[in-house]
């Protein structure tokens, strides 16, 4: 009977210890409060980082007392990214109610660190990893940016490697010292020692445009040695303890994408696509196809291929309001993404974005509904109004945006070319002062309907239209439903949606 208990008993623990499996969703809180929050600045931002997919915008508004909440559904750990003032992350199982006390009243960035507490679940965790991200975000090495900026612009790929070597090293000891002076847990150990490594491989991919752009040349101009980038596989195996570090391991995710990309873009049969510098061009269908066996034949280990594969389709979906791909795909689908946590919100993705586009004034309708600013309601409105029966382009940027600038002289072209047609074009400024607005539109003189918004407009049109980064278009058609948004709009290749919606 003895042995037999043991026996039960052991089994009982193995299953307890079991690693968790991932199949379905639990809801996971994070809630707080801000002390001395700023009365003109009652936005929060939080975002839920998700492996395989763009971060959920969970941002939300103080209330009278400071107290915000929040809440998604979540397969798998990971971090949620705050700011109010600062930036910083905690960490998050499935299930989890974290509450956050950030006292808002301090303006140097190790006070704000020090004056934040966190409670609920995994709140020793969360304090160590608060107390590492004080620890790096205050370190000379993160906020040196002459050296960073001068390693971009003078060293060539093999000296930049060994400055990187060197910063390695220096990181590394901030690691040291963090697990020294406050002994973390093992998860907090984990996510802080995976962020270090991480900063390596950021800055090894921001490299060669980086040392284009601060040498005035195209930031598509500059070649590394073959192999430069070869260095990343060193990473895996990909081991799920990553995933609570979703912010991080997300970077991961797009950087051996361009690992990828290089790879397959050097092969000899694929030449013919070759375009300007690292561009290339071809016939949209293969050039998807290009992208997903290229990720198949480069990517060995099998978690990390779900999750590439999970991310090109979701992004094709966020980015591009593409299914095509997806579904000439799906037998790739079946066959190789099984995890629940990337194959469910796969589809539900897909499935969501099918039916915004099978009937796209209803989806028009319902985005437009859920703007909450009147006056923000109204200056849409008036936008539709003044402008009926024609295509509406609609461009949304910022003075302190260089790309969203940079892009103006496409638009230019594209007005000139509309000339005399039924196209509007207006243009949105977000987050800008009205003096520099001003300045930036007598020197960029671009004709069209200009709008400066306030800054609760600025956030109303980020919930609304999910803007993750400027520039951002979004594009309405003649009847005043929304065809289509989101950052692949520029002007230098919209102009064919332009007449298609034209000619409907």
């Amino acid at each position: 009977m003895k042995s037999a208990f043991w026996f039960f008993a052991l089994i009982v623990l193995i299953s307890c210890n079991k690693q968790e499996n991932y199949e379905t969703p639990k809801r996971t809180i994070i809630s707080g409060k801000i002390s001395n929050y700023d009365l003109d600045n009652r936005e929060i931002e939080i975002f839920a980082n998700r492996v395989g997919f763009k971060p959920l915008n969970l941002t939300s508004e103080l209330d009278s007392l400071g107290n915000f909440y929040a809440a998604f559904e979540s397969y798998i750990p990971t971090d949620v990214g705050i700011r109010y003032k600062s930036f910083f992350h905690v960490l998050t199982n499935p299930d989890d109610s974290v509450f956050i006390d950030v006292n808002a009243s301090t303006n140097r960035l190790i006070d704000f660190f020090n004056a934040i507490k966190i409670s609920g679940d995994n709140a020793v965790t969360n304090q160590s990893a608060v107390e590492f991200q004080k620890r790096y975000f205050t370190s000379s090495v993160y906020n040196d940016w002459n050296a960073k900026q001068k390693a971009f612009k003078k060293l060539d790929s093999t000296q930049y490697l060994n400055y990187l070597d060197i910063t390695q090293q220096k990181l590394d000891s901030i690691f040291n010292d963090f697990v020294d002076n406050t002994s973390p847990n093992k998860q907090a150990a984990q996510w802080a020692e995976f962020y270090i490594e991480q900063e390596y491989y950021k800055s090894l991919f921001m490299y060669p445009s980086f040392h284009a752009e601060t040498n005035n040349q195209k930031t598509d101009s500059y070649r590394v040695p073959t192999g430069y980038f070869d260095v990343i596989t060193g990473c895996l195996p990909l081991e799920d303890s990553k995933y609570k570090s979703g912010h991080i391991l997300s970077d991961f995710i797009n950087h051996y994408t361009s690992y990828i990309s290089e790879c397959c873009w050097a092969e000899e049969e694929n030449q013919k696509y070759k375009d300007e510098g690292r561009y290339h061009s071809g016939p949209i269908d293969i050039m998807d196809s290009i992208d997903v066996y290229s990720i198949i034949k480069y990517t060995h280990d099998t978690l990390l291929r779900q999750i590439v594969l999970t991310n090109k389709f979701s992004t094709d979906f966020s980015d591009y309001s593409e299914i095509e791909c997806f579904e000439k795909h799906k037998d790739v689908v079946e066959k190789y993404i099984k995890e629940p946590f990337l194959k469910e919100p796969l589809y539900e993705e897909y499935y969501q974005l099918k039916k915004r586009l099978t009937n796209p004034q209803v989806a028009s309708n319902t985005l437009l509904n859920s703007i909450t600013n009147l006056s923000l309601k109204q200056l849409i409105d008036n936008i539709k109004q003044s402008n009926q029966g024609k295509v509406i382009y609609i461009d949304c940027w910022a003075t302190w945006c260089g790309p969203c600038k940079a892009e103006m002289p496409n638009t230019k072209k594209l007005i000139k070319k509309m000339e005399g047609k039924d196209v509007a074009f207006v243009f949105l400024c977000l987050d800008s002062q009205k003096n520099i607005w001003k300045e930036n539109l007598s020197q960029l003189k671009i004709e069209g309907q200009h709008y400066l918004l306030n800054q609760q407009q600025s956030n109303d049109v980020r919930k609304t239209f999910e803007i993750q980064g400027i520039p951002f278009y979004v594009l309405i058609d003649k009847n005043g439903i929304i065809e289509d948004k989101g950052s692949h709009l520029r002007a230098n290749i919209v102009k064919d949606k332009i007449e298609k919606l034209l000619n409907e």
